[in-house]
């Protein structure tokens, strides 16, 4: 399908103010424990990306670049963020559709909805690049082609990303089979400790973190947070670990293992 007869759809515009605590992470209101843990994963490798980037020019990448580096260094990157977002959040409804023109509106809306939320002001673009900055610390530097810093690259390319996306999508349309249509049993593994991952999950509200930050100041690994915050067992040194990170949080009480639900 080609993307100029792709359908136009169109996001819904909220009625009511953003709220002021933005994150990376897109609306998880509908969403699983699992499509929310392959957001959280995508999103770490999309910031681990950028913290890569910013630190092979801050430590002179300039002279293979040859010019200042631009936002649309970072596009590729943001690329594969928005399709597993877009993977995740859509993948269930592809499964039971019974069409590609089914499938052709499911994830087309999909990718509308994706790119408006990496693109808005203060939306994931320029919150991820503001991330990867502040952990490399790049400031604004003089370079043979004159200043740059984080503004450089926070812009969205919203209609390169768009061009993109909508080429992952018509590949994916096209492997549309019948056959496909039909639901797909799925496993679902009762959560051995649901008080724990709802405890897990506020206290990462409270103090506007997610599994991202959790992992720079513990160094616990991705996997064993997302089984936490889903209410998967893990070992008791990894849960002191967790806990230790959330009282590193500004303003924030010590916790101890007594705090943590073991149910």
């Amino acid at each position: 399908m080609d993307s100029a007869t792709a359908p136009n759809v169109q996001p819904p515009k909220s009625t009511q103010a953003r709220n002021s605590r933005s994150s990376l992470t897109p609306s998880v209101s509908s969403l699983t424990d699992e499509q929310r843990a392959e957001i959280e994963d995508a999103r770490y490798e999309l910031e681990t990306a950028l913290v890569a980037f910013l630190t092979r020019v801050k430590e002179g990448g300039l002279k293979a670049l040859g010019r200042n580096p631009s936002s649309g260094d970072l596009v590729q990157d943001f690329r594969r963020y928005a399709w597993r977002v877009i993977q995740a959040k859509a993948r269930d409804k592809v499964a039971a559709a019974t069409s590609a023109d089914e499938v052709s509106t499911i994830v087309y809306g999909c990718i509308n909805r994706t790119v408006a939320t990496i693109c808005r002001q203060n939306g994931t673009w320029r919150l991820a690049v503001r991330r990867a900055a502040h952990a490399v610390d790049f400031g604004l530097w003089p370079g043979k082609h004159g200043l740059y810093g984080p503004s450089s690259v926070s812009h969205p390319k919203r209609l390169q990303l768009t061009a993109l996306l909508h080429i992952d999508a018509r590949k994916l349309i096209a492997t549309f089979r019948p056959q496909m249509g039909k639901p797909v049993a799925k496993e679902n593994p009762s959560v051995q400790f649901p008080r724990r991952a709802e405890w897990a999950r506020a206290e990462l509200y409270k103090r506007n973190w997610d599994a991202a930050r959790v992992h720079r100041e513990s160094k616990l690994d991705p996997k064993t947070i997302r089984r936490i915050l889903k209410g998967d067992r893990v070992g008791e040194s990894s849960l002191i670990a967790f806990i230790d990170a959330l009282s590193k949080a500004r303003n924030s009480s010590h916790l101890t293992r007594a705090d943590v639900p073991d149910e």
